[in-house]
């Protein structure tokens, strides 16, 4: 009976074992196929000038500039596959971009899962933060307004959660042409500063200060993910996957 119960135990563990190992084959088979869909299409944005999506991409080509633009592989998602992130600089603000691509193992394509000014923070728990590409509002120095997003697993994609941006009570006094007073009501603390919150598809809130940090706190904001950027050269191209 005890030989029984372990050769039972042997075989068991013998097909965990080859089930274990088969999906850990077709996992690296699908790294190497995302790996080199990514090499591709750094290649095709680096000698074509063209982004995944086939829109072209104006970005100078002096020499030195080309260490502008970079690029890195890391899942900063964390659905457990690093994605290919393009930080895009050599070209003019307006056109300076950061991209964050998937690779699509169905029907081997890149799909855009953020794009934005590249000035954006991502974060472990699935939310980035990115400033805005000018300051033109009423805050303060120490403030710079920013869009705060939420990866989504159902669309893979980074979803807007709302633009936030501030108005400082000394600011406003400096602007005559401004034509709606400072709420004193709302920052009866005497803060100096308000918030302003717009929600995706929604209209914006003023927060006092109080209130604005219990919002924020509520993303716990708190481990931003470390990305290696490489610049945007043929060789740091020719090693993703090698």
């Amino acid at each position: 009976m005890k030989m029984k119960k372990l050769i039972c135990f042997i075989l068991c563990l013998s097909i965990c074992l080859a089930a274990c190992l088969s999906a850990c084959a077709e996992q690296a088979d699908e790294r190497e196929l995302r790996l080199a869909a990514y090499r591709e299409a750094l290649e095709t944005l680096y000698q074509q000038h063209r982004y995944p999506d086939g829109e072209e991409a104006d970005f100078s080509t002096e020499e030195g500039a080309e260490t502008e633009n970079s690029f890195a592989l890391c899942d900063v998602d964390g659905d457990g596959q690093e994605e290919l992130i393009l930080h895009m600089m050599a070209t003019i603000v307006a056109w300076q971009t950061e991209a964050v691509y998937r690779y699509d193992a169905e029907t081997g394509a890149l799909e855009e899962e953020l794009i934005e000014y590249p000035a954006v923070t991502y974060y472990a728990n699935g939310y980035a933060v990115a400033q805005w590409s000018h300051n033109q509002g009423l805050s303060d120095d120490d403030f710079w307004p920013y869009n705060l997003y939420a990866y989504s697993a159902d669309t893979q994609t980074y979803e807007l959660i709302a633009s936030v941006d501030a108005w400082a009570k000394a600011r406003s006094l400096q602007h005559w042409e401004f034509d709606f007073p400072y709420p004193d009501q709302i920052d009866a603390e005497g803060a100096g500063s308000v918030y302003l919150v717009t929600p995706r598809g929604g209209g914006t809130d003023v927060l006092s200060q109080t209130d604005y940090h219990a919002w924020l706190a509520a993303f716990d904001l708190t481990e931003p993910i470390a990305v290696a950027y490489l610049p945007l050269t043929a060789e740091n191209i020719a090693a993703v996957g090698n």
